[in-house]
């Protein structure tokens, strides 16, 4: 799905078991899916339904303007030993708001519902042929949205209505026992506001699925070059390692002022950054080389201070708070390790000194707050603590780390080889109530 704000635009296909038959989801449930490999997310799904075998590669590919095209080659193979067998395919294109086409079940985490609805009412397109099996679509303003390749006799029309789905791409073939016949979809960087010349489009040859394959993998070649390269005797670790430095990677979503959002997977906006969620994949690509990666993502971060209205719950006041989208009390202390942890990595004296006024407010907010709390006698456990975020349901997970956060900031910045770090000399004197102890032990269990 592309993203532009709020704003989705979705791109699948369908099938009918019959030639003739209405359009109907695939069972999503029975998907198998992996990547070429752990380092490169090209990925491959395999499904057999409906007497069919749908294998389907998904991959992006550079375009010599800096955006992007994503390509989808659906290969069907006819099961049957014996006969022939004629059948439909569909492919549609849709657009909605975000939570329209998601039932939200935990804000926080993975598990959702999709909503079948959007995806009955295509994108009304106009369809233009360009050979006897490839056309594309194009939208009211002359905008290609897509492009197609089919195996040769396949009938291809465009429906403004099958079954329940409006606007629809559909695809007719007859396929003999244990053929297998092709589908090649080319979809746009239309919903960036990229425009596409129709006439270089049209003129334009289709990639064979290996020569596309092998130039996403040039995306992700380039990512890597230059950066460390871990190797371990083990398959699986390695295995393991690899995929997360590519998800981490892919999580980051660079914005128009030039500064980045790490988003945090799943069902989650890319709007909605969780500061200490996101701390462990930032800090691994800080010790990969990926420093400029991450300085981008701070610099979004640091833009959260101004205007704070600072974490839900019991505080002194939300000035000097760092607030990125929870309301969790953690979030300053979250914001104030990675800045450290960015520090320590690249040793960059000229950018800490430019942010040191907004990484001391930072520090006072915290100080004010577990400062207020001493006063009240809290007990000896919590000390060093701030206070739970509210008193309900999960107020225990959102409990604070802030401190525990800010301990590496303050061990670690008046150490800084003279980075213009005396401003936060009284935090490395144990001023903060709990001092050292903080670093090892905190009340609240999540956040």
């Amino acid at each position: 799905m592309a993203r532009k704000g709020q704003f989705r635009r979705g791109h699948g296909f369908f099938l009918s078991a019959t030639a003739g038959g209405p359009p109907q989801f695939f069972d999503f449930r029975n998907v198998e899916q992996a990547y070429l490999s752990p380092k490169e997310p090209i990925l491959f799904s395999s499904l057999p339904q409906s007497g069919f075998d749908h294998r389907l590669t998904s991959l992006t590919v550079p375009e010599p303007d800096g955006g992007a095209r994503v390509h989808l080659y659906l290969s069907i193979a006819n099961l049957h030993p014996t006969r022939a067998r004629s059948a439909d395919w569909y492919f549609a294109s849709v657009e909605d708001m975000h939570e329209r086409f998601y039932v939200d079940i935990n804000e926080d985490y993975v598990p959702y519902d999709q909503v079948l609805a959007p995806w009955l009412k295509g994108m009304a397109l106009e369809h233009l042929a360009t050979g006897s099996f490839s056309g594309l679509l194009r939208d009211g303003r002359g905008v290609a949205i897509l492009r197609y390749d089919a195996a040769p006799r396949t009938n291809v029309s465009y429906e403004a209505q099958a079954g329940e789905f409006a606007n629809i791409l559909q695809f007719n073939m007859e396929l003999a026992p244990g053929e297998t016949k092709k589908i090649h979809i080319e979809i746009f960087d239309t919903v960036t506001g990229r425009t596409n010349e129709m006439a270089s489009i049209q003129n334009e040859s289709f990639l064979d699925e290996a020569t596309a394959i092998e130039q996403g993998r040039q995306i992700w070649n380039l990512a890597l070059m230059g950066k460390a390269n871990i190797q371990v005797p083990e398959p699986m670790i390695q295995d393991i390692f690899d995929t997360a430095q590519a998800n981490a990677l892919q999580l980051i979503a660079e914005r128009a002022d030039g500064s980045a959002l790490p988003g945090q997977g799943g069902f989650n906006e890319y709007t909605a950054v969780y500061s200490w969620e996101v701390s462990g994949y930032l800090k691994m690509l800080n010790r990969l080389g990926y420093g400029d990666t991450v300085k981008k993502t701070l610099q979004y971060f640091l833009s959260t201070q101004a205007g704070s209205k600072g974490p839900a719950g019991d505080i002194v006041s939300p000035d000097g708070s760092f607030r990125a989208h929870i309301f969790w009390m953690c979030e300053t202390g979250a914001v104030l390790g990675l800045l450290a942890d960015y520090y320590l990595t690249t040793k960059d004296r000229s950018w800490f000194g430019e942010h040191l006024p907004a990484i001391v407010q930072a520090c006072e907010w915290i100080k004010k707050g577990t400062q207020r709390d001493q006063d009240r006698s809290r007990r000896r456990h919590e000390s060093g603590a701030l206070r739970p975020a509210a008193e309900r349901t999960r107020s225990r997970l959102a409990g604070s780390r802030a401190f525990l956060f800010l301990g590496r900031a303050y061990v670690a910045w008046p150490a800084s080889d003279g980075a213009r770090a005396e401003g936060l000399g009284l935090y490395g004197r144990g001023d903060l109530h709990g001092g050292s102890a903080g670093l090892s032990g905190m009340s609240g269990s999540g956040g």
